[in-house]
């Protein structure tokens, strides 16, 4: 056999590839050794409170076939906390309000006694009465509109970690939209009841500064509107289990990746 020996002129070229190739290497092996982790620091302590929007006696709105707003909530709600369960994440608290006068300001006050890493409020959305009409389902009068779909996300600037809270509805709106679902526009539109900010026109990220549940909040809080119930195509979508699955894995995704970039120190 005839070994050629290796021309002089590219050794030092040949030393600067092995250790720029066995440097990169072992710092892409510390990258992913860090991030994994972090994401069990995430599991074993990240705090998340996951309230479910409204109660059973002022359940919100009505969909378009006559359900509660509320008990889409709570359903939603709960896949999100089994969903979070199986993952391996342990600190969950899941609030359903009994109701009274002080229902909005008693929720800021669990999350803040829980601790919480992450404030999460579950609410499905409605329109404006002008856009609704009446259909008859099941032998029944109903309200619908079928004018708007999609999700809204909402932070206030009023809670002093509001750049999180931005932080954090960004990267569940970018889950959402990873998995196909789109956002409405509606609430910006200039009329009586809405009128909001759009942050973020590419995400549907709105600021609503004195929805108290956001504002006197001390975490990261982000109200969550999963979609329109009182459109009839939608209604049947977001009653299903694929698609509460959907969300809850979106909404996981975008925690965990929250909890690791806080963690490690990266910012979106």
């Amino acid at each position: 056999m005839n070994v050629r020996a290796v021309n002089p002129a590219f050794g030092p070229f040949l030393a600067f590839f092995l250790v720029y190739f066995c440097s990169t290497a072992f710092s892409e092996k510390s990258a992913d050794e860090k991030t994994m982790g972090a994401v069990r620091n995430c599991k074993e302590h990240f705090r998340i409170f996951i309230d479910v929007g409204h109660y059973r006696e002022a359940p919100g709105a009505t969909s378009a076939r006559g359900k509660s707003e509320f008990d889409f909530n709570l359903r939603l709600a709960q896949t999100l906390q089994k969903t979070l369960a199986t993952r391996g994440y342990r600190q969950i608290r899941l609030f359903v309000s009994n109701g009274g006068p002080q229902s909005l300001q008693m929720r800021p006050k669990e999350s803040g006694k829980f601790k919480a890493d992450v404030f999460i409020s579950i609410h499905h959305d409605d329109v404006q009465s002008q856009y609704k009409s009446t259909w008859i389902y099941n032998s029944e009068n109903h309200l619908f509109s079928d004018n708007f779909k999609g999700y809204s996300l909402f932070i206030s600037k009023e809670n002093s970690a509001w750049p999180q809270s931005l932080q954090l509805a960004t990267l569940i709106s970018d889950e959402f939209l990873l998995r196909g679902m789109v956002f409405t526009k509606h609430h910006a539109e200039q009329i009586e009841g809405e009128g909001r900010k759009l942050l973020d026109e590419d995400r549907g990220i709105y600021q609503y500064d004195q929805l108290i549940v956001l504002k006197n909040n001390v975490s990261p809080s982000v109200l969550i509107e999963a979609g329109v119930i009182v459109n009839r195509d939608e209604e049947l979508i977001l009653s299903s289990q694929a698609r509460r699955d959907l969300f809850s894995n979106a909404i996981s995704d975008a925690v965990e990746k929250f909890c690791v970039q806080k963690t490690i120190g990266v910012r979106s």
